[in-house]
């Protein structure tokens, strides 16, 4: 309640208490490092994430919507087996809540991305507008398990999961895969890694829609799966090690390259990693789950939000 009275997001939109907006607002989860290039300056600009279904959106448990287990540096939002639902990805300017443009490229990682027994509950994700896409043979050399289709339009793909999986397989921490190869272990490489793709959009965007399938279970209806989404954050950039840059890559094959024969060096696979970096962070384990109704289901509203914040009173909720 205090969300939908006090938050500029929610007083922008001009939320209505009574009839409460269907998303998920992140608080405190982005931070752009603004470069002064005539003065050598850095300044801090910090944003907001809202994510709301811009289709029919149908959970399996909607408890399980935020984040990962409640506190995790993952978001998460879960769909129900059968079902496909689009949803926007849009940033906020905190102080104004109007959209907040960002003036670099960025990349979000989209981890977990498998299927279940005999080709039931596969997921699969379809974009627009993308810079590029990396796998993890792009970014370490370990061959991915994702199969990626090029879509009409421009940065259009979907990415498919091939490979089983559960639980068991998830990452426990984002930081676990914001290192060199050598320094992971070997559950990271062998379960994580594969199952993932980085998605890079470009300087001047103020978000992205992204569309979640999900195939059917066995017995359709009966279950579900999360799906996964992180950055990097200020602290995972500083346990980088810089190389020397190299010159921007080339748009990555369709589909994915083969693996390399030998595992890339430090360096090259630094290399690899640091191109996906900018001074944009998500940062999921700082920020603050203040409003979580996706789809109108839950599972909590904040009236104070809706009442007071920029963001929902500019949107006239």
């Amino acid at each position: 309640d205090t969300f939908l009275e006090q938050s500029p997001f929610a007083i922008s939109e001009n939320v209505d208490k009574n009839n409460p907006p269907q998303g998920i607002y992140y608080s405190g989860v982005g931070t752009e490092l603004l470069h002064a290039l005539d003065q050598g300056e850095v300044s801090t600009q910090h944003f907001d994430l809202y994510v709301v279904n811009t289709s029919r959106y149908v959970p399996r448990l909607s408890l399980r919507n935020g984040l990962k287990e409640g506190v995790g540096d993952f978001a998460v939002i879960n769909l129900a087996d059968d079902q496909s639902c689009t949803f926007s990805y849009s940033f906020v300017n905190p102080e104004s809540g109007e959209l907040y443009k960002l003036s670099q490229n960025y990349t979000v990682w989209f981890v977990d991305i498998d299927a279940g027994q005999d080709g039931s509950l596969t997921e699969s994700i379809q974009v627009c507008g993308a810079l590029q896409y990396s796998l993890s043979d792009d970014v370490y050399g370990v061959k991915s398990s994702i199969k990626v289709m090029a879509l009409d339009g421009p940065g259009c793909y979907e990415f498919t999961a091939t490979e089983f999986g559960t639980g068991d397989n998830n990452p426990t921490l984002a930081s676990e895969i914001f290192l060199p190869l050598e320094q992971m272990d070997e559950r990271t490489q062998n379960d994580v890694l594969p199952h993932l793709v980085a998605l890079t959009y470009p300087a001047g965007s103020s978000g992205f829609d992204i569309r979640y399938s999900i195939s059917a279970a066995k017995f359709p209806g009966t279950s579900g799966r999360n799906f996964l989404f992180t950055s990097y954050t200020q602290a995972s950039k500083s346990t980088i090690v810089p190389c020397f840059p190299l010159p921007p890559p080339f748009p990555p094959s369709l589909p994915a390259q083969a693996p390399v024969a030998a595992l890339p060096t430090d360096c090259e696979q630094l290399r690899q990693i640091n191109a996906l970096i900018t001074d944009v962070f998500l940062d999921f384990t700082e920020s603050r789950l203040v409003y979580n109704n996706l789809g109108g289901l839950g599972p909590f509203v904040n009236d104070t939000f809706l009442e007071q914040s920029p963001f929902a009173i500019s949107e006239n909720v």
